[in-house]
Formats: C-alpha cells, sequence, structure tokens
C-alpha cells in the first residue's frame, strides 16, 4: 500500500532521530557486558582501567549501566556512573537506564540513578511511556511513590492513545497505586482517544473497590466512550452484575 506524504515524514523523522545514537554507539565487549549483567565489580573495574569504553552499546544500543540496571546490581551501577557511564544514553528502542530499572521494580538503582540526573518524566520511543507509566503498569507501588516525590507528572499522557498513570492502574486493579495517584491530583475523568475513562476501564475489568474510589472522587458514571458505551455498558457486557448498582446513574 502507497504511504502517505505523513507517512514518509515520521519515517524521515524516525530516520532522523537516530542518527545520533547511531554516530555515537561503539561495540561492546561481550565479556564485559557479561559481567555487568552479573554484577562483577572485579571484572568491570580491571576492564575499565585498562581502557575499555564504558559507554561502549551493542547493536541494540544496551550499555554496561544499562545491563547492570536491569539486573538489579545497584553495586555495579554506582560503580559505572564513577567510572564516567552516560545515564542517559538511550537503546535503539529509546530506553534509558532509569526506565528498565523502573520496568525491574528496582528502587534503590532508580533512586541512585535519579540522584545523578536522570530525567524523572522521559518518554520511551518505543511505547510512548515515561517511567511513571511503566511503574504502574507492572504495579510497583515503591517504584511509583518514589518518581512521585521526584517530581513525575501525574497528569502525563501517554503518546498514541492518551492514557493516563490513573487509566493503567485502575485496568490493571493496582488499588494502593491509585490511591497514590488520586492524593498526588491525578484527574478522574481523562479521556483515552476511543473515549474510555479510568471508571470505564475498572468497571470492565471488575474491580470494585476502585470503582468505588473513583465513583467516592466524583468519577462521571454517564460518561459514553466512542462507542457510546457508559462504565454500567462494560461492566454488563462482562457479566459483572454486583457493579451494576453502584454505576447506574
Amino acid at each position: 500500500m502507497e504511504r502517505t506524504m505523513t507517512q514518509r515524514w515520521m519515517a524521515l523523522i524516525a530516520v532522523v532521530g537516530l542518527i545520533p545514537l547511531l554516530l555515537a554507539m561503539r561495540p561492546v565487549d561481550e565479556a564485559l557486558l557479561a559481567a555487568a549483567s552479573k554484577g562483577d565489580l572485579g571484572e568491570i573495574t580491571r576492564a575499565v582501567e585498562n581502557g575499555a569504553d564504558v559507554n561502549a552499546a551493542g547493536e541494540d544500543g544496551i550499555t554496561l549501566l544499562y545491563k547492570a540496571a536491569e539486573k538489579g546490581h545497584q553495586d555495579a551501577v554506582a560503580l559505572l556512573l564513577d567510572k564516567g557511564a552516560n545515564l542517559k544514553q538511550e537503546t535503539m528502542d529509546g530506553v534509558t537506564p532509569l526506565h528498565i530499572a523502573v520496568e525491574k521494580g528496582h528502587r534503590a538503582i532508580a533512586e541512585l540513578l535519579l540522584d545523578k540526573g536522570a530525567d524523572v518524566n522521559q518518554v520511551r520511543t518505543d511505547s510512548g511511556e515515561a517511567p511513571l507509566f511503566t511503574a504502574t503498569q507492572e504495579g510497583h507501588r515503591d517504584v511509583v511513590t518514589l518518581l512521585l516525590d521526584r517530581g513525575a507528572k501525574v497528569k502525563q499522557v501517554r503518546l498514541g492513545n492518551n492514557a493516563t498513570p490513573l487509566f493503567i492502574a485502575a485496568g490493571k486493579g493496582h488499588r494502593e497505586i491509585v490511591a497514590l495517584l488520586l492524593d498526588k491530583g491525578a484527574e478522574v475523568t481523562p479521556v483515552t482517544t476511543n473515549g474510555w475513562t479510568p471508571l470505564h476501564v475498572a468497571a470492565q475489568q471488575g474491580h470494585h473497590e476502585i470503582v468505588v474510589m473513583l465513583l467516592t472522587k466524583g468519577a462521571d458514571k454517564a460518561a459514553k466512550d466512542a462507542k457510546g458505551l457508559r462504565p454500567v455498558d462494560r461492566a454488563r457486557e462482562k457479566g459483572h452484575v454486583a457493579l451494576v448498582p453502584l454505576l447506574e446513574p
């Protein structure tokens, strides 16, 4: 199928955006990458002192710091940062060490990276998500708390569908995270690109406690999605009959 002019421009922009990353990439020693993955401080120290490039990356853009952060090796992360590792360096998918630490639930590493200057609101290019979205998606309440305390934007939307962290938490059934987000000022009735609100998704998934929390905060029972369906309709279609009396406008 022939691409539209807009699609061509978007493809060009994507390629141009990768140029700085491609130019900066230097081959990484696979043995050293394995050492970072295992948290082998001795091997990392020896290699760097013998001239290894602390910011070298594989074909996918994964660096030593990324791998240590992913595997939860806090001491290795600290060592690499002390040796000059670039905490803002991204993979080919636009994922930073902070993103992967948050995804894996490594709170202490996320805190260390933030202390060293990582951007708490940087968006991943592969998913359009900031760290708060990822922590919420995975249900890492302690990481969500950390990010909120460090200035994560509670009202930030995901690129592509305009979902908010509250929408994600409501759909996943993460009650404690829903409470945290509401306490931090999350809007109770934001609308995604398909017209869904957090109440729609909580009702569809049958998360009774979250439905009650959202209603207490003023969620709109009468809100209709792009198909003209209200939260009560979404609850009915999934058989969550106990929610129907609560959701009837």
